[in-house]
């Protein structure tokens, strides 16, 4: 038992009996396999019932083996932007002496 649990009630079970509680009360969470618990998750995609194409998974695809490459390209040029900015910092302070 906790220290912060109220009237010395014993630890929830599950992560569904702490997010279901509300001022001492435990909300039923329905169980996996429940018809009611695949009601009530919209579907990883997007809106209930929607199916991803096979155009979106390819995207996904895509971008998750170009994304290094631009990682890469954003480090490479952040030396040179840098740079810029400090030169046209000191030209603007330059400028108001």
């Amino acid at each position: 038992m906790s220290a912060s649990s109220p009237e010395g009630a014993a630890a929830p079970a599950s992560a569904h009996a702490v997010a279901g509680r509300t001022h001492g009360a435990v909300a039923a969470a329905p169980g996996p396999g429940s018809a009611s618990s695949a009601a009530s998750q919209p579907a990883p995609g997007g809106a209930a019932g929607s199916r991803r194409t096979a155009g979106q998974v390819v995207r996904d695809i895509v971008l998750f083996f170009v994304a290094p490459y631009v990682t890469m390209a954003y480090l490479a040029m952040f030396p040179f932007v840098a740079m810029k900015m400090l030169a046209q910092a000191r030209r603007q302070r330059k400028e108001a002496a």
